[in-house]
Parts: structure tokens; sequence; C-alpha cells
């Protein structure tokens, strides 16, 4: 059983907590977020994850973002409070 779960990507953010929180598992869950959402989303796909984020976001251990920026964004898209997320900046 792996210590942790490492996920990148938006759409797997979201399968990374369900499954976790499924499982039952104890595996910790670090999910990042790595672009901004659109102002306008169009289409249920780029509606659904951020809505779907912003639920499911208290089943991961730590949030990433890769700037301030990001971190600004995704909380305004997600309703994901500021405070849960820590930057890491590219290296």
């Amino acid at each position: 059983k792996p210590a942790a779960l490492l996920s990148a990507l938006d759409e797997a953010n979201v399968i990374a907590m369900a499954a976790v929180r499924l499982a039952r598992s104890s595996t910790r869950t670090v999910i990042t977020n790595h672009c901004t959402f659109p102002e306008n989303p169009l289409g249920i796909r780029a509606r659904l994850v951020p809505w779907l984020l912003g639920r499911l976001h208290r089943w991961a251990d730590v949030i990433v973002a890769i700037s301030d920026g990001v971190a600004d964004d995704v909380a305004r898209a997600t309703g994901i409070p500021r405070h849960r997320r820590r930057r890491v900046p590219p290296s």
C-alpha cells in the first residue's frame, strides 16, 4: 500500500480523492493545480471539474499550487479556501 498519492491534473485530482476515500485507505492524498480555470467556462466538463474539486477538496491531505496566481484563481473557481493551498513554485 502506498504511503501517498500525488495527482497533477484536475480531472485526476477528482478521481484520486474519490478513489482513496471510497477505498477507505489511509494513503495520504496530495493534489496539485498547475493552471487557472476560465472565467466563463464553456461545456459541461469545464463547469463540472471546478465544481467537483470544490466539493471534494476536504478529502485531500495537501493541496499544492505552482503560484499564488493559480492558487487565487482556483480558490475563485472552486470555492476552496485560499488557506488550504500551499505554493510550491516550479524549480
